[in-house]
């Protein structure tokens, strides 16, 4: 409750709280201190809005007047004097300042005087680069451009293949492609299809559009099989696309099992694709897959002028087909009306000599059995 004048020197030379003393020079110097019975006070309270997925809360955010700290909502008093409210501010939220205080938190306290700034805090949509915040330099925050990582692609079947990447946050998924010989120009004012083609022949639909996610996987399904195709990863915060890479789709009938091999988390680590997957959308091209717990080393993906990228963390292999089980052979077994079934009849003849050759043992072992009880 007290204010400090300024110091006062007789003897010597003071400039504000320095004094220079001469050889055997003798000074008095004074502060005065005034007491107030009603100092001014400020309340500065937090409010934090969670919209557009975000998770923090008021504790997240730590508060200060000047270079005091403070606590949201408590009252505290302060000189006279004019002081800027501030935070710690976290990359994914807007800042804004309202009560006593100025676009930019600052506040002017007088004697007697109880104010209040609220400062709100309210997280950013990923799906959109926002600039908030006052002019002439106010505050505000400016989020950073999305960028596109670690793309990569499974093992292609005959007829599909498994796309995968990364985005600096969290984004929508699509792939845009087209066979060799279609269009695969990138053009950005091409908004044909739903969503937008962006200039080549074929999309897939826009996956992980709520909520987003910095993990993106999508099949691309329908392909004709032995066919170059030209594909490039897109994600909507801000719009950004990947570079142009190619795959070739196997032989008809060679399609295998595509396995997706995520590692889990939602963090790009670098060395291939990471992270969780998408869920798969009902019809058309299906967006993610299930996360098996192996990563076998991958395949290549080749980008236009030669270059190739290892998977070094593979989105997808190809398993060759698992042998006959013993249903399947049951099943050749009692399908017997073809004609190229000769080997399953082979095999239905060897059972039934065998089964044949069991029981005449059997049967010559009862009577020799019973002849002898005869005797006996």
């Amino acid at each position: 409750n007290y204010t400090a004048s300024a110091w006062s020197c007789e003897g010597g030379e003071n400039q504000g709280d320095t004094l220079t003393l001469a050889v055997g020079q003798i000074a008095t110097c004074t502060i005065i201190n005034t007491y107030h019975e009603n100092p001014p006070q400020l309340t500065v309270t937090k409010v934090v809005i969670n919209d557009n997925s975000g998770v923090k809360v008021v504790a997240d955010f730590n508060l200060f007047v000047g270079q005091i700290p403070v606590v949201s909502g408590e009252q505290n008093d302060f000189d006279p004097g004019t002081y800027t409210v501030s935070e710690t501010q976290d990359a994914g939220y807007s800042t804004t300042f309202s009560g006593d205080c100025n676009e930019n938190g600052g506040v002017t306290l007088a004697l007697g005087e109880e104010k209040t700034c609220t400062v709100t805090n309210n997280d950013i949509p990923p799906q959109q680069q926002q600039q908030q915040g006052g002019g002439g330099g106010g505050g505000g925050y400016v989020q950073p451009e999305l960028s596109i990582s670690n793309e990569s692609s499974g093992e292609p079947t005959d007829v599909s293949v498994t796309i995968g990447w990364n985005t600096s946050y969290a984004a929508t998924s699509q792939v845009i492609y087209a066979k060799e010989g279609e269009s695969h120009t990138l053009d950005l004012n091409d908004n044909s299809g739903t969503p937008p083609k962006y200039g080549y022949a074929r999309t897939t639909p826009e996956y992980d559009v709520s909520p987003p996610t910095v993990t993106h996987f999508v099949t691309v399904t329908g392909l004709d099989p032995n066919t170059v195709y030209y594909f490039r990863t897109v994600s909507h915060g801000s719009l950004v696309f990947g570079g142009e890479h190619t795959f070739t789709t196997k032989e008809a009938g060679q399609g295998g099992l595509v396995l997706l091999t995520p590692t889990g988390g939602a963090t790009p680590t670098g060395g291939g694709v990471t992270g969780g997957g998408t869920t798969a959308p009902t019809g058309g091209e299906a967006g993610g897959a299930p996360a098996p717990e192996t990563i076998p080393a991958g395949p290549e993906v080749t980008v236009t002028g030669g270059e190739t990228i290892p998977l070094t963390a593979a989105v997808g292999t190809v398993l060759p087909a698992p042998p006959p089980a013993a249903s399947l052979l049951l099943a050749n077994i009692l399908s017997l009306g073809s004609d190229s079934n000769w080997v399953s009849w082979l095999v239905l003849l060897l059972i039934l000599l065998l089964i044949y050759g069991i029981w005449q043992t059997i049967r010559s072992w009862s009577k020799k059995k019973n002849k002898g009880n005869i005797q006996g």
